[in-house]
């Protein structure tokens, strides 16, 4: 709930394609089904990472130079930015989502928040409500 909205879609959309809830950008029913289940309670296990690092563990990624310029002298005056979606599953950690605050933070040489979505899975609740639940 911390998370702006847009925010929070990203992080829902990640972790439904990883839970197979979603099954494309227009699927507003699994969206809605995945906002629902990290409502009941869901906690989002948040990692450091360098974003240098992680950056050469997810080529190929197109951001706006502008955009990344702007979010960089953010970041140097102090603006605190939302953390990324990773997935480290195939024991290196992939961005799902954020490529340009990961941009930004390797550009000024920072680490950066991620939300790590790796081995989410579905687990039902005492009370038959569904939450997501990631490893320890």
């Amino acid at each position: 709930n911390d998370l702006s909205e847009d925010i929070q879609t990203d992080v829902a959309l990640a972790i439904g394609w990883a839970t197979g809830e979603v099954e494309g950008d227009e699927d507003d029913a699994g969206l809605e089904e995945v906002r629902a289940g990290l409502e009941n309670g869901a906690i989002l296990p948040l990692v450091e990472v360098d974003a240098k690092a992680l950056l050469k563990s997810s080529p190929g990624r197109r951001v706006s130079k502008p955009v990344v310029r702007d979010y960089a002298d953010e970041m140097e005056a102090g603006t605190e930015f939302p953390p990324v979606v990773i997935d480290s599953s195939l024991k290196k950690n992939i961005l799902i989502e954020g490529g340009h605050r990961t941009s930004a933070a390797a550009k000024i040489g920072a680490v950066i928040q991620a939300i790590d979505i790796a081995g989410v899975r579905i687990r039902k609740q005492e009370d038959g409500l569904e939450v997501y639940s990631f490893p320890s």
